[in-house]
């Protein structure tokens, strides 16, 4: 908590000027022109970790299973210091005791993992719409930026969908997901 309040205070410094009398303050009225739209798209990664990993410990991770996590969003600002933004994402995960544990680690339970043999794999299908507070007055036009930083906070709804599945052994009909 102290961490977060000595944070809070270090980005309050960043402030050039601030201004409780309406939209003045060297910033100009907020304008229609800048209730402005933006757009884009978002590539990052997503990795499971849970039951499903090489050690039983904090930090084991096998990248083999790192997927790709892609989205696109539009935003709209409304006032100063209020967006909205639309995201829609996509992505994929998976984890696998067989192919990721080490079956003569006994020390840290792998040897058991890998006999166990579970596997997962997981599409994930994301929608969100999330309301962006700025902390500060911001009535920049989308090409211009303050010269300062502005911390924000954000507040939203989010709802998936998602299949996970298992591959069915040789033995009962399968391989299949």
């Amino acid at each position: 908590m102290r961490v977060q309040i000595l944070i809070f205070a270090l980005l309050c410094c960043f402030c050039a000027e601030l201004s409780a009398q309406g939209f003045m303050g060297g910033l100009g009225k907020f304008t229609k022109r800048k209730r402005y739209w933006s757009a884009g798209i978002s590539a990052n990664t997503m990795h499971y970790f849970g039951d499903l990993v090489p050690k039983n410990r904090m930090g084991s991770f096998d990248m083999q299973y790192t997927q790709p996590n892609i989205g696109i969003f539009a935003q709209k600002r409304i006032l100063p210091n209020i967006s909205l933004r639309l995201d829609l994402a996509y992505g994929n995960l998976e984890g696998d005791d067989h192919t990721s544990s080490d079956p003569s680690d006994i020390e840290f339970g792998c040897a058991f993992r890998y006999k166990r043999n579970l596997h997962f794999r997981n599409t994930i299908y994301n929608i969100s719409m999330v309301g962006i507070i700025d902390l500060f007055q911001n009535s920049s036009l989308a090409n211009r930026r303050p010269d300062h930083p502005i911390p924000y906070g954000l507040f939203g709804i989010s709802a998936f969908y998602h299949n996970p599945q298992a591959l069915l052994p040789a033995g009962f009909d399968g391989p299949e997901w």
